[in-house]
């Protein structure tokens, strides 16, 4: 995530309700958890005000997030033919759910959506689909694919790329996944 600060606050954090955060790199820099022992408190993720700069910042997370069972975030569910179905519901404020964000309605970004999902899954975005293909060493190295995983990826999984948006508010951006008919 890219953003721009005009000051520099230690109280500037994502939102961010998930099990896990892994790692946290701000502007290329590796931030030292043991440093931060509160950088992450399972609500949100506060980002250190030494590794900010005035003018454009970058954030890359690695996180782990939960599917719900509520409706709210990225909802899973098993239908009872066996069938999965991945969707979002982010209003008005989940959308930190499922991935870390600033979930403030009246902050609006440009939102890119990659998706690795079964070869025989319709996934739908809130933009027009730009690429569809198999898994590729590129998509392998995104989504953390390692040598033992990569036997089980082949042919079964494509990657779905998105178009970049228009800036809007977290939660109206969705996926929408599953082995869906399609009638036109």
């Amino acid at each position: 995530m890219t953003f721009e600060l005009t000051h520099i606050s230690d109280d500037c954090f994502l939102d961010f309700k998930g099990p896990a955060v892994n790692t946290i790199v701000i502007n290329e820099e590796r931030v030292c958890v043991e440093k931060h022992p509160d950088i992450f408190n399972g609500e949100k993720i506060v980002l250190p005000g030494e590794y900010l700069k005035i003018g454009k910042n970058q954030v890359q997370v690695d996180y782990t997030a939960d599917y719900s069972t509520t409706c709210s975030g990225m909802h899973h569910f098993k239908d009872t033919d066996g069938c999965e179905y991945v969707y979002t519901d982010s209003e008005p404020n989940h959308a930190h759910m499922w991935f870390p964000c600033f979930d403030q309605p009246d902050m609006k970004a440009r939102l890119e959506l990659l998706v690795l999902a079964p070869a025989d899954w319709i996934v739908l975005g809130n933009q027009p689909e730009t690429t569809f293909e198999s898994v590729k060493k590129q998509t392998e190295a995104l989504f953390n694919v390692n040598e033992l995983m990569r036997g089980q990826f082949k042919d079964k999984y494509h990657t779905h790329r998105f178009e970049t948006g228009v800036p809007i508010s977290t939660y109206l951006f969705c996926i929408v996944a599953g082995p869906f008919s399609v009638i036109q």
